[in-house]
């Protein structure tokens, strides 16, 4: 509903300067079988048998205006990396994909092949604005971020029929995806910049 009211708003003058007016939007992710949110879906069956899990991410939508060989605009860039091993898979499954599970049952390790676990994850989702400069055959783009979301995760650990042990590093910015929790404070700054 949003988009239509946008679009239905914006038509008259988009119309007449739609020369120079850009939308651009790119999707670019790959997986073997995984989708990014793994903590977000209760899986129904085990979702991949290989050793080595990856997802890769990295969307953007953009929305510029050219004057000359200048280009000013706003964005929103998805940027994702997860990589997770066949005992993170089993683990997460025979703990119902919930992280309070996993800590209060002791005998995960009966149900599983793999005793080893190992994930990394790195995801982020900024807002940016940006200037382009044009050149004969190529662009430079410099942007200013800010962070929207921010996800960190480093586990590694084994899984034995007595116990399960785990190192985990984890860092959020606005929700804690293992306990489903949302942070309340807005205490946390994500800025920064590029140059493409």
């Amino acid at each position: 509903m949003a988009l239509q009211k946008l679009f239905i708003n914006s038509f008259f003058p988009v119309f007449l300067f739609s020369y120079n007016f850009q939308f651009e939007a790119n999707v670019n992710a790959y997986s073997n079988k995984l989708y990014f949110d793994i903590f977000d879906n209760k899986w129904k069956q085990i979702p991949s048998k290989s050793y080595m899990n990856r997802v890769l991410d990295y969307s953007n939508i953009n929305l510029s205006y050219k004057n000359n060989n200048n280009s000013y605009g706003i964005g929103y860039l998805n940027e994702g990396t997860l990589k997770v091993n066949k005992g993170f898979i089993e683990t997460w499954y025979y703990a119902a994909n919930d992280f309070n599970i996993l800590l209060k049952k002791s005998d995960i390790g009966y149900y599983i092949s793999e005793p080893k676990i190992y994930g990394k994850m790195n995801y982020s989702q900024f807002r940016s604005i940006f200037l382009q400069k044009f050149y004969q055959n190529f662009k430079i783009k410099y942007s200013i971020l800010q962070g929207k979301v921010l996800q960190y995760m480093k586990i590694k650990g084994i899984n034995t029929k007595n116990h399960f042990i785990a190192d985990l590093y984890y860092n959020y910015s606005d929700r804690n995806l293992l306990m489903q929790d949302y942070l309340k404070s807005n205490d946390y700054r994500g800025l920064g910049y590029s140059i493409d």
